[in-house]
């Protein structure tokens, strides 16, 4: 569908080439109705030619302009498609979803995450993105609480060097000593034509995030892709994770565009929480696509 842009070129070429016919035409009856040009036919042909070459260099500059007016709007409007088609991602689906936090000593922790892809044949898909999120303290150094370990596509190790892309570090409104750093991960995926399945590891390593463990911590599960089946597992190297009692509940969603709040949602993802052992679970079937999730809990130390 062409722009507005392209419309209004070709309008701009019409306007102006009605106006100076409205000249030629007016100033060739001037010309005829003139005593001198009567007596003077021969400089009139040569006035009225002059006019005609005259008016069509102007058209034809006008009709330069509209067009190149008008592959500028259509070069925009392809730009813009383009750039619109990048963002939207192309039909894919996570079969599976594991996320296992492991909790260490000092705030630090490892997150393992393990995706079991799916597409159309038809769709060929060579990267994915994958946001992280991690609350880490204000006077930490910048960039330096998120570290990429590993990523294995179909079991072969990738390049973890400029996986991860720096996207932004803002304070929280409800907590002035903490701020949240979010970046994105970019994974390459075999699912080219042909292709309908890709198995994906990644193993990430967070420095200082999880400080408050001891009483209350927070751990982020985002859906930006369509996932069927979810699995959250948060333990730890020594000792239990349990409900924090300093939270009004164990897992609270969000829409992630919107960032408002879903009550419904929350309860509704809530009674899929277990205490399973020495760890804390969630496991569900119906995560919702753009959500975000927080998972609340505590770390007891081993006796």
């Amino acid at each position: 569908m062409l722009s507005d842009g392209h419309d209004k070129g070709r309008q701009l070429f019409a306007v102006v080439s009605a106006s100076l016919f409205s000249v030629l035409v007016t100033l060739v009856i001037f010309l005829l109705t003139e005593v001198q040009f009567k007596q003077d036919r021969h400089l009139m042909v040569v006035v009225i030619v002059y006019l005609l070459g005259a008016l069509l260099a102007l058209l034809s500059g006008v009709y330069l302009s509209a067009y190149v007016f008008d592959l500028r709007s259509l070069l925009a409007t392809s730009q813009a498609e383009e750039a619109v088609r990048r963002a939207v991602p192309r039909y894919v689906t996570f079969s599976r979803r594991s996320d296992t936090l492991l909790l260490g000593q000092s705030g630090d922790a490892d997150l393992i995450w393990e995706f079991e892809l799916s597409s159309r044949s038809e769709d060929a898909i060579t990267e994915l993105t994958f946001p992280i999120f991690a609350e880490t303290l204000e006077s930490t150094q910048p960039w330096t609480s998120i570290r990429i370990d590993s990523i294995e596509v179909n079991g072969q190790s990738q390049q973890v060097k400029d996986a991860y892309r720096h996207v932004e570090r803002r304070l929280p409104p409800d907590d002035a000593r903490y701020l949240v750093e979010y970046g994105l991960l970019r994974v390459p995926v075999e699912l080219e034509r042909g292709r309908d399945k890709c198995d994906i590891r990644v193993r990430v390593h967070f420095v200082g995030v999880f400080p408050k463990s001891d009483t209350l911590e927070t751990f982020f599960v985002d859906i930006p892709y369509l996932t069927e089946s979810l699995s959250v597992v948060i333990r730890s190297k020594a000792g239990a994770v349990r409900r924090s009692p300093l939270a009004e509940r164990t897992l609270s969603a969000m829409s992630e565009v919107m960032e408002v709040p879903d009550p419904v949602e929350s309860g509704h993802q809530e009674r899929f929480c277990r205490q399973d052992g020495l760890m804390l679970t969630w496991r569900t079937n119906d995560p919702k696509l753009g959500y975000r999730y927080k998972l609340y809990f505590r770390r007891e130390a081993s006796p």
